[in-house]
């Protein structure tokens, strides 16, 4: 997952009751296949595998105009110049014909926010 990414964990064994909870991934994959994540609600990071987290899903009414602007050149549909001077709803529209559902709007979201 990118850094930065809004996550959900899920399927935790050792520590179930984290299940569920939202976080943000605040580090690349290390070399023991995890990355950090800092947990909302219990205020702390963990040491979470990739296979234990999925993407918050993110509703388009949600979006600002720089993220829509963001997943379109994401998603390889549009550049930023095309993009120059659309309003919110012109790009609503164009992000609605790119994206399936909440979760691969997430996941563009992130791509879009990766820190180079």
């Amino acid at each position: 997952f990118p850094v930065g990414s809004c996550v959900v964990l899920q399927n935790l064994v050792g520590g179930a009751q984290y299940n569920d909870k939202n976080g943000i991934v605040k580090s690349r994959l290390t070399g023991n296949g995890r990355q950090e994540v800092y947990v909302f609600g219990v205020n702390k990071s963990m040491a979470i595998k990739p296979i234990n987290m999925r993407y918050l899903p993110r509703e388009l009414s949600s979006l600002s105009v720089p993220e829509m602007k963001g997943v379109l050149t994401a998603s390889g549909s549009s550049t930023e110049n095309e993009l120059s001077g659309l309003d919110k709803e012109s790009l609503k529209g164009m992000v609605a014909e790119v994206t399936s559902s909440p979760e691969e709007l997430a996941k563009l979201i992130a791509k879009a926010n990766e820190p180079a």
